[in-house]
């Protein structure tokens, strides 16, 4: 492997939670960043290059409101200002794990034991050690990248590591005042910085996390209301997301008298809607029976989910094979693949239904025991 190769920066997605889809209490994360520095080549016409900046801080708000509490404020190190004066802190966004990294990171993560999230441990202490004097070297990156000797900044031999416009504060070098640039700055290792491509919300495409329920919801709901490629139109174009029947395309399987809200609901094949139901806003997997009269309403239905007559719900999220009995009242429920919720039950909101594995076992050793020792020598 050429040895310039294991010298290039990296890069991570985060994307803007701000949007018409944001859910209420959702994680987001803590960045700081940068401009990048103006090329006197004419600017790139890629459509992603204004979005992209150097990373210089990333942490979850969970982290950052645990250091705020600890130290009364957020501090920022004198190193952070005196390399980059003009920054962006942003709190709304999240880190989409999307992450572009050279082979040396593997190294990289082999020498920190310590480590043990790729983002709040190696793309968190990576921004920093990109302008916190001494720190890469402490995180033995100079190793990692196969640097063993520390070379000046201004080193220009094949492979070296140089500096950037941004990595030295312009203003101590004019001719007014004696430079403030220390032999040990001189020589310290720089590495090569990550970036940072933030999604803004406004792009019409799409990038998401979907790590909770609520996310996996909500982000069904979004592809539910996108336009059907084959009936788009200019003022609600197509994206690569879009499905080309957003409702079955077998007429037999939808019950006539039947109310579908098409513009904001999906069904996949060979899933059957019984006569006077009511669907709205959701999102219905493959392979479904839906009874008479069942009203759904923003909601999320996976493949083979059985909903009885008469059934209510909204805001739910019903696993793979699931039965929902008939006249059942559900409102922001989760129900487990393969369970099955008895006639009448109502569930209230936030309620999981779901099946306690081995619980059964755990009863039966229970009641064995309970009958002692040497019972069965007794006959």
């Amino acid at each position: 492997m050429d040895k310039t190769s294991l010298r290039r920066g990296g890069l991570g997605v985060w994307f803007d939670t701000t949007g018409e889809d944001n859910v209420k209490g959702a994680e987001t994360d803590f960045i700081i960043t940068t401009p990048l520095i103006k090329s006197a080549a004419p600017p790139s016409s890629a459509p992603l290059r204004p979005d992209v900046t150097k990373l210089l801080y990333a942490t979850t708000t969970d982290t950052l409101r645990d250091i705020t509490q600890e130290k009364g404020g957020f501090p920022i190190r004198n190193g952070l200002i005196r390399r980059h004066g003009k920054v962006r802190m942003l709190s709304t966004h999240r880190d989409a794990h999307i992450y572009l990294f050279p082979h040396w990171v593997l190294d990289f993560i082999k020498r920190n034991e310590k480590f043990d999230s790729i983002s709040e441990d190696v793309v968190g202490w990576w921004a920093k050690a990109a302008w916190q004097d001494g720190l890469a070297l402490k995180l033995r990156m100079d190793n990692a990248v196969g640097l063993s000797v520390h070379r000046p900044l201004n080193s220009e031999s094949n492979g070296n590591v140089t500096a950037s416009l941004e990595d030295i504060e312009l203003n101590n070098l004019t001719s007014t005042q004696p430079s403030t640039l220390s032999k040990d700055h001189e020589t310290s290792f720089i590495p090569l910085p990550i970036l940072s491509y933030v999604h803004p919300h406004y792009s019409p495409h799409t990038i998401r996390r979907v790590d909770t329920p609520a996310l996996l919801l909500s982000t069904s709901l979004y592809l539910a209301s996108l336009s059907s490629s084959i009936d788009a139109r200019l003022d609600t174009p197509s994206t690569p997301l879009s499905h080309p029947h957003k409702i079955s395309a077998d007429p037999s399987l939808i019950a006539p008298h039947t109310t579908i809200h098409a513009p904001s609901t999906l069904i996949a094949p060979n899933t059957s809607v019984a006569k006077h139901c009511t669907i709205k806003s959701s999102c219905i997997g493959a392979n479904c029976v839906i009874g008479e009269g069942a009203r759904i309403t923003g909601s999320l239905l996976m493949d083979g989910v059985q909903v009885g007559a008469k059934v209510q719900m909204q805001g739910c999220i019903l696993g793979r094979r699931c039965v929902i009995g008939k006249g059942a009242k559900l409102e922001g429920c989760e129900v487990q693949d393969g369970f099955k919720i008895e006639d009448g039950t109502v569930g209230s909101k936030g309620e999981k239904f779901c099946v306690f594995e081995g619980l059964d076992g755990g009863l039966v050793e229970l009641e064995d025991d309970a009958d002692g020792p040497g019972d069965d020598d007794e006959d």
